[in-house]
């Protein structure tokens, strides 16, 4: 807990005490913030106040200046605390596009090329006005340079530099329960929370929702009972370094989502792949000899470095180099020619790659149906632009 923090809960307890008395004191205000907001309006438009505060409306208003509102959240892994009502140079300490759907485009980001090749959509978006950061941890005299009014940042990424980052600028660190990690619509509703945007991505959820509805039906009838069908997606990091993802990615907690099933080794919570595998996190590190344990009917095999920088060169190399592999080629999906490469836009967990992802299913699928992406013009809808470069042994359409 912040010295800040435990002043201003000891002076608001003053408070009560004095007024109990008959008193009539000042009401306590929250420290300025160390950066001052900047005067240019952002593209977003606030609509509604952030979910689940952790005190009522006044003891709030006692807390802040004006001007900057109190936050509290289930996913705040930082303290409760005082943010701008309407934050202008944010500093999101990962990718823009996580942003995007709100129309916050940050002052400073992480990984800008590669978020740009993942989105070449909205690739100029990403670019304008953001400056990289650097590496985790940031840079510090970068983000200062920036002087933002707000800084947002993952828990346990760079925990050494928590206190700097908090005299910068109002601090939001968020995360979740180890055991029971937030799913990417946890995280997404968190962002709109901040933003004071929580209707608009309740609203943007039942989008998602509606299209994974839509698609379902769509697949059931062309493909039957989906459950029978078995998917896998296998992550690439660099030679020799084989995953298997679980539903803790994106990718696959949708495909699960849809319908299909995925393999009996991370068909499980993230409890049990600890206890049954050892490992702090969802995915399985394999090693070539273990590919069975990816077996399926279908297989995605993403090409996905990592790093800050472009991931399509080398993401596409890796996926090259398996291809004739005889161990790889014993799968099931490689019998059927049912395997599809894909970058690293499959490793992100937002509200864009999660239309994407739909719109890949579609078309490897053969099936249509009525809710078009949001985030694609009609243009772009009709040759999606995620990935299609990537190796893949398919029939031209993916057969039962």
């Amino acid at each position: 807990m912040t010295y800040a923090y435990r002043l201003i809960m000891t002076l608001f307890a003053a408070v009560l005490l004095l007024a109990a008395c008959g008193g009539q004191p000042a009401v306590p205000q929250a420290p300025e913030p160390t950066a001052t907001p900047a005067a240019e309006a952002p593209a977003a438009e606030t609509t509604d106040s952030a979910a689940a505060p952790a005190m009522d409306a006044i003891s709030t208003d006692l807390l802040c200046t004006d001007g900057f509102r109190f936050f509290d959240h289930d996913l705040l892994a930082s303290e409760p605390t005082c943010i701008p009502a309407n934050p202008q140079r944010v500093a999101y300490l990962v990718y823009p596009s996580y942003l995007y759907p709100f129309g916050i485009n940050p002052v400073a980001a992480w990984g800008l090329e590669r978020d740009a090749e993942n989105y070449p959509f909205i690739a100029d978006w990403i670019r304008d006005g953001t400056v990289d950061h650097g590496l985790f941890p940031p840079n510090l005299e970068v983000l200062v340079e920036q002087n933002p009014d707000l800084i947002l940042y993952p828990d346990g990424v760079a925990p050494e530099v928590l206190d700097e980052l908090a005299a910068i600028a109002p601090f939001v660190l968020y995360g979740g329960d180890s055991s029971n990690p937030p799913t990417w619509q946890d995280n997404h509703r968190f962002v709109g929370a901040v933003f004071n945007q929580v209707a608009l991505a309740e609203e943007q959820i039942a989008v998602y929702d509606q299209r994974v509805a839509e698609l379902r039906t769509a697949l059931a009838e062309s493909l039957g009972d989906l459950g029978e069908i078995t998917i896998s997606v296998v992550r690439l990091a660099a030679e020799g370094s084989i995953s298997l993802q679980s539903p803790l990615i994106a990718s696959v907690a949708i495909i699960k989502e849809v319908g299909f099933a995925i393999p009996d080794a991370i068909d499980m919570s993230v409890a049990e792949m600890q206890e049954t595998y050892n490992i702090p996190s969802g995915a399985l590190s394999i090693s070539k000899e273990e590919i069975t344990l990816a077996d399926g009917e279908v297989l995605f095999v993403l090409g996905s470095p990592g790093g800050a920088g472009a991931q399509r060169a080398e993401g596409n190399r890796l996926i090259s180099d398996i291809m004739d592999d005889p161990i790889w080629q014993s799968l099931r999906a490689f019998e059927a020619k049912a395997v599809y490469g894909k970058g690293d836009v499959w490793m992100q967990g937002n509200l864009l790659t999660a239309h994407l992802i739909i719109d890949d299913l579609a078309e490897i699928f053969a099936v249509e149906f009525a809710t078009p992406n949001p985030f694609l013009t009609e243009s772009e809808a009709s040759a999606p632009a995620s990935d299609v470069v990537y190796p893949s042994i398919v029939t031209g359409g993916f057969n039962t």
